[in-house]
């Protein structure tokens, strides 16, 4: 009934910790699709073990590196469940977070992905939860437009990690541009609501959500692209956008999407000051 996708890299320090997480689960109809993206730790070794005991298990090792939007992809590809999610190699489930958000799903064919509440473990715990207004998730409904706007103005792609109806998971993935984890979650929501189980069932490792290479270098290396096309990479994003709904709904929703380009034109800019003050301090 569910296929879990798990793209991972050298992820040797948390994956059986994930993996143990998924099979605790109390809901048990699952298959649970491991990429390997040509790790070079003990990932493959840890993988392969887990395999051999539990045949709900399907490991594949890419033969070389083929990037983490491919590798993302990768496993949605290979799904062949009503439902599916993705997972993190460093994230945790309590026990009942599969079960309750597909009886969601089974109960209301209206909703198209659901997901519970998350706090966020390691150096940023809990940072969500004091103001609600910085919650990564909550529910999508109304009309389309409605929806759209709604994680439009929150700007937070957590909700990439819901269970999904896979079907429609499949016509909504926006791999080619930017911003493709949030894009992905405004084009499902064409097709349904999103629902948000009022408790803390996902626990988001903090860790996860950094990383050591810089934002640009990321960036060149996914899409092929120099710095001055950095300074157009949203475009594609608006132009999809203009496409929906037309101009007028850029206008009306200009404070959000500028935001959205603010703060990923600063995460670029400040991991490239950082990059350069590295520099200066090793010489």
């Amino acid at each position: 009934m569910l296929s879990i996708g798990l793209p991972v890299y050298n992820g040797e320090k948390s994956i059986e910790k994930s993996i143990n997480s998924l099979l605790n689960q109390t809901f048990t109809d699952f298959e649970l699709i491991i990429s390997d993206n040509a790790s070079n730790d003990n990932t493959e070794k840890i993988c392969r073990e887990y395999a051999k005991k539990d045949s709900r298990i399907k490991y594949y090792r890419q033969d070389k590196n083929i990037g983490p939007l491919k590798n993302f992809s990768y496993v949605l590809e290979n799904a062949t469940s009503q439902y599916f999610m993705w997972a993190a190699d460093d994230d945790l489930w309590e026990d009942s977070f599969i079960e309750k958000n597909i009886q969601v799903l089974e109960s209301d064919p209206n909703t198209v992905g659901s997901i519970s509440k998350v706090d966020f473990f390691g150096n940023s715990t809990n940072r969500y939860a004091k103001d609600p207004i910085f919650l990564p998730v909550i529910p999508a409904r109304g009309n389309y437009e409605q929806r759209f706007s709604t994680y439009l103005k929150l700007a937070e792609s957590t909700a990439i990690y819901s269970i999904f109806r896979t079907d429609c998971l499949k016509q909504s993935v926006y791999f080619h541009h930017l911003p493709w984890d949030l894009s992905i979650i405004l084009a499902i929501l064409k097709f349904g609501e999103l629902n948000v189980i009022d408790e803390i069932l996902f626990h988001r490792s903090a860790l996860g959500e950094s990383s050591s290479a810089r934002s640009y270098e990321i960036f060149k290396n996914l899409y092929k692209i120099d710095r001055l096309e950095l300074l157009f990479m949203f475009v594609p994003f608006l132009k999809w956008c203009i496409e929906l709904f037309g101009i007028k709904f850029i206008f009306k929703n200009f404070n959000s999407i500028l935001k959205l380009h603010v703060s990923g034109y600063g995460r670029i800019i400040n991991d490239e000051l950082q990059y350069v003050l590295s520099k200066f301090t090793k010489e």
